[in-house]
């Protein structure tokens, strides 16, 4: 099975603040069968250097999405934009979480690894894990 990763579990992986949570997403990410897209990516950048309590340098976050990127990365295409408005509307979830819903299902993925959305949720035939709780 392969696992697409929220921005969110790899933005825990890398921040000191939340040592439980980064313990969890180390565990997460230490497996070999995750993919992301290049929102995901876009996502930890922001993050990483605006939003945690301790950001990370430019430098060390462009450093992270270089090894990310090292993974499968799903582009974004137009379709895949119009699937995460259908996806937001037809299951109450914001926009963002539906492109990350048509970027996984785009790319065959069977669960959604992601604080966002409830654990044991299936949505478009994708389970949904939150394994921070």
């Amino acid at each position: 099975m392969t696992d697409f990763v929220d921005s969110n579990v790899i933005v825990y992986a890398h921040d000191a603040a939340e040592p439980a949570k980064r313990e969890q997403a180390l565990a997460v990410l230490s497996a070999d069968n995750w993919m992301v897209s290049a929102q995901v990516l876009s996502e930890f950048f922001v993050t990483v250097t605006r939003k945690l309590a301790v950001p990370m340098s430019w430098h060390d976050a462009s450093a992270a999405i270089d090894d990310l990127s090292a993974r499968p990365v799903v582009p974004i295409s137009s379709g895949m934009v119009a699937r995460a408005v259908e996806l937001a509307h037809a299951n109450q979830v914001s926009y963002w979480d539906g492109l990350i819903l048509a970027a996984a299902a785009e790319a065959g993925c069977e669960r959604v690894v992601t604080a966002d959305l409830n654990s044991a949720q299936t949505i478009t035939g994708i389970a949904i894990h939150n394994p921070f709780g």
